[in-house]
């Protein structure tokens, strides 16, 4: 029974409580840092699986965004995540409430900071 539970709360984001964060822990951080840049989408994650979980389509250009950021790291040679930023954009824009603004504003924010951080300096995550 209680292992039904759990796998049920697993599938309903909402049943998971609101995504923990801190201002503290996210805005001390150097984003150009390839570590940083991993916690930064996935507190991207946590957050847009909070609020739009009944959405797939963000979860692939966020996937994209990770591939990139990798494949920058290893190969040495930059992959924009410009478009894949204005595609989660778009969805998050569809779905922005009174209720929600300020959790998915930070979302946004931590993806510009991201874009910005990594593919702003050339050397940063390389």
């Amino acid at each position: 029974r209680e292992s039904k539970d759990l796998h049920l709360r697993n599938l309903n984001p909402e049943a998971r409580g609101a995504p923990r964060l801190s201002d503290m822990d996210l805005f001390s951080r150097d984003y150009g840092q390839f570590e940083n840049i991993l916690f930064g989408l996935f507190k991207v994650r946590e957050i847009l699986d909070y609020h739009l979980h009944y959405s797939e389509e963000w979860k692939y250009h966020l996937l994209c965004i990770l591939d990139s950021v990798y494949r920058t790291k290893v190969e040495g040679k930059e992959h924009p995540i410009g478009n894949d930023v204005a595609e989660i954009k778009r969805y998050v824009a569809e779905d922005f409430s009174e209720a929600n603004k300020r959790d998915l504003s930070l979302a946004l924010l931590l993806l510009d900071i991201i874009d910005r951080a990594a593919y702003g300096q050339q050397e940063s995550i390389h």
